[in-house]
Parts: structure tokens; C-alpha cells; sequence
């Protein structure tokens, strides 16, 4: 293990290199828990972060993911240091609504509730859904141009993956079936 200096920025946040960032494997929305041992500080890798949660846990959870990734849009111009650009607040609310959307859906046509994904900055602007469970993987991105459709690629793991655009009820139905089911 290596010493690293670490700033602080303003409000308080640990601002770490991106050497370290690299070595450690660190994304946007990883969490850590912060251990002080006299004046040595250790980050461990959260794994109850804001990663899935099993399936059961309800629209609450939700909602509280919804509302935890907020912090996308505190993101400045050029936060991963390769020149992408702040988050539209309309970006994150069309991301929030098509989630809310795909619970309600979930819980009205089969009475489940959905795992909550992870929420996290996308490529140019977007804003990812992404769902990684021990069953199967979802990406679902959204773009900022309201115009365009959200995007998906899901996996199980071997015996059939989907990838297309959501751009009817029937596609939104197959996402949902392949969540709650």
C-alpha cells in the first residue's frame, strides 16, 4: 500500500488523483467507508453501496436510489478529466420518470417490485440505469436528447442477451418482464 496526499475541495469532498482513481479501480457512485486509525485513513470498497438491491424491496428503495443520485448533477464540466460536460437536470428527470415508470409498470402487471439500479453518468451527457444481479445484467441509457429513445443491453450470463431502443409499450413490457421476472 502506498501514501497518497489527499485534497479536500471545498465542500468538503476527497478530490483523489486520477493515478489513484486508476489503481483502485474507482468509478463515479463507488462508495466507501472511511476507517481513522490515529492518522492513518483506510477507504474500503462499500458492497452495500448503491449497487442492486435483491428484488422484494420495494418502491421505497426507489425512490431513495432516485433521489441518492442526485449527485450526477453536481458533477462540473470536465469531472472525469476527459472533457465530458455537467448533467441537465432534464436528462436526470427523464431518467428518474422512465424508472418510476418501469416499477409502477413491475408492480401493476405482476405484482413484484423491481431491484433498484445503480444510477450513473453516461457517455456524452447520459444518464445510465444499470441493474447487475446474480441472475443477469441491464444497462438502460438515456439520453439527453429528449428526442431520442432510451437505449437497453441486457445480459444473463450466457443464454440470451436483448439490446435495442425502447420506442414502444411492448419494449418497455419486454424490460419489465426481464426485471421482474
Amino acid at each position: 500500500m502506498k501514501d497518497v496526499l489527499v485534497p479536500i475541495d471545498q465542500t468538503g469532498r476527497i478530490a483523489l488523483p486520477e493515478d489513484v482513481r486508476q489503481e483502485l479501480a474507482i468509478k463515479p457512485g463507488d462508495t466507501f467507508k472511511i476507517s481513522i486509525e490515529g492518522v492513518v485513513v483506510t477507504l474500503t470498497p462499500e458492497k452495500n453501496g448503491p449497487e442492486s438491491v435483491p428484488n422484494g424491496t420495494g418502491q421505497k428503495n426507489i425512490q431513495e436510489v432516485i433521489e441518492a443520485s442526485r449527485w450526477i448533477l453536481q458533477l462540473e464540466d470536465d469531472w472525469d478529466e476527459n472533457g465530458s460536460g455537467k448533467y441537465a437536470e432534464a436528462t436526470w428527470e427523464r431518467a428518474r420518470n422512465f424508472l418510476a415508470a418501469l416499477a409502477e409498470s413491475s408492480a401493476r402487471q405482476f405484482g413484484k417490485d423491481l431491484p433498484a439500479p445503480k444510477i450513473l453518468p453516461g457517455p456524452d451527457g447520459s444518464i445510465d440505469l444499470h441493474w447487475k444481479l446474480p441472475r443477469f445484467e441491464l444497462l438502460l441509457n438515456v439520453s439527453p436528447d429528449a428526442g431520442k429513445p432510451v437505449s437497453f443491453y441486457g445480459d444473463d450470463y450466457g443464454a440470451s442477451f436483448m439490446k435495442g431502443n425502447v420506442t414502444t409499450p411492448e419494449a418497455t413490457r419486454r424490460l419489465v418482464v426481464w426485471l421482474a421476472t
